[in-house]
């Protein structure tokens, strides 16, 4: 296993180089090169190492970083990679929460937590498949971003699965990544298509904007607001005739959301002010608690941003 640990900080130094000179005039020089390594890799990684072999990731992050490099060469590899993500992407997490008192039924991972009305709970899941989902939905971001337009045709296999992991509840950090390769993927099969992509992923940017701002959770507002504004600025920026990206009813929409986006900020920034005075009257609050607070305050302050942004977004873009 210390063998397989050192290639694969092998395998990440040489994406690290390949990074280094993929923003150069003339790649010319490094081009062989790089195609020779991807190759290698491409292989390596369709021949199926094991679940524990940490050059798994490793190669997957640096096929990414080699894609950077190849732009429109990458499609050639991108059939040996797609399958692999494919699966690592779908696998379940086996996630279950069951009352504390309950005898193990699992060999996954466990904890207990205390959930309001509920008591205390035993939650557990898979962590292994957290970490090959979690980095396949990784490495879907950086390759839909670095292979840019040239990523058009992988769009239709992997949109079932990128837009059900938009809305994923068990882990946050892979549908920040769901959403934003979401983004790469309108930019990558253009107008007018990414107009009609985007008008039928709306229902679920609406829904669980609503369920979200109803269960007071600023920080699931930020992420899916960000992700609409940044749509739309991608979108701005890559269409030239089909500028109209939403229809009347979703923009009528997305009034009230953010409205009640910033009632909700108001009414957080209103609850910790409250929380310091109280605390700082009983004499409760050393410095640490003050520095977690302004952070936190921070946090919402920077959901209002968000909010903001999006309106500038759709007043520029739908002004007339």
């Amino acid at each position: 296993m210390e063998a397989k640990k050192l290639r694969a900080k092998a395998i990440q130094t040489i994406g690290s180089i390949i990074t280094s000179v993929a923003d150069n005039e003339d790649k010319e020089p490094f081009k062989a090169n790089v195609m020779e390594i991807t190759t290698h890799l491409a292989t390596t990684l369709q021949n199926r190492l094991s679940d524990d072999d940490p050059q798994d990731e490793a190669i997957k992050d640096t096929l990414a970083q080699c894609a950077g490099f190849l732009g429109q060469e990458f499609t050639q590899f991108m059939p040996m990679l797609l399958d692999q993500l494919m699966i690592d992407a779908q696998l379940s997490l086996d996630f279950k929460m069951e009352s504390a008192d309950m005898p193990s039924t699992t060999d996954n991972m466990e904890m207990k937590v205390k959930i309001k009305g509920m008591g205390e709970q035993k939650v557990s899941m898979n962590t292994d498949a957290l970490v090959r989902k979690t980095g396949a939905f990784a490495v879907l971001q950086k390759v839909s971003e670095n292979m840019g337009q040239a990523f058009g045709p992988f769009v239709e296999p992997l949109l079932p699965i990128v837009s059900q992991h938009m809305s994923y509840e068990h882990s946050k950090g892979i549908r920040k990544l769901a959403l934003k390769t979401f983004k790469n993927m309108l930019v990558a099969i253009g107008e007018p298509q990414n107009v009609q992509l985007l008008q039928q992923a709306m229902p679920m940017y609406i829904e669980q904007l609503n369920k979200a701002l109803t269960r007071h959770d600023d920080k699931t507002t930020k992420i899916l607001i960000k992700s609409l504004a940044n749509n739309l600025r991608a979108m701005g920026s890559a269409n030239e005739q089909t500028t109209q990206f939403l229809t009347q009813e979703q923009i009528n929409a997305l009034g009230p959301i953010l409205k009640s986006t910033l009632e909700l900020v108001a009414s957080l920034k209103a609850a910790h002010k409250t929380v310091i005075q109280q605390s700082k009257a009983a004499l409760e609050l050393d410095e640490e608690d003050m520095e977690n607070i302004k952070d936190e305050m921070a946090q919402v302050g920077r959901v209002a941003s968000q909010a903001m942004e999006l309106a500038g977004q759709l007043v520029e873009k739908f002004k007339d």
